[in-house]
């Protein structure tokens, strides 16, 4: 592939409020029917400037454990403490994205108007 159809995105690790406490999630289950979707209660803590990887195989509650993070579905054991944020989330069916919008539309479109100087590059 030639270099000029390569697309890079750059995520700047903002030193800002580096090693704030973003998240605490302690005793973490959802109840799916009748059963605990983890066989094992989660915990786990998320400070600023830090990257995380959510893997699991089909049906494992990845999606779940996002949605809960980001207080879009509710749960029924444990306790999550989440900072003040802003957070764009695109689900697994691609829903926030518009088909005929530009890239740097849907990118501005994700901007609340904290971040007047948002810049989008592409190398």
């Amino acid at each position: 592939m030639a270099d000029v159809d390569k697309m890079k995105m750059g995520f700047d690790p903002s030193a800002l409020h580096k090693g704030k406490i973003l998240l605490t999630v302690e005793g973490l289950n959802f109840r799916l029917d009748s059963q605990l979707l983890w066989a094992n209660p989660l915990g786990f803590q998320f400070t600023a400037g830090e990257r995380i990887a959510i893997k699991g195989s089909d049906g494992s509650g990845k999606t779940t454990l996002i949605r809960l993070i980001l207080g879009r579905q509710e749960r029924p054991t444990g306790l999550i403490k989440r900072a003040e944020f802003n957070a764009v989330y695109i689900d697994q069916d691609y829903a926030l994205i518009h088909e005929d919008w530009s890239v740097y539309e849907q990118a501005q479109s994700a901007n609340s108007g904290d971040y007047k100087n948002m810049k989008l590059r592409f190398a």
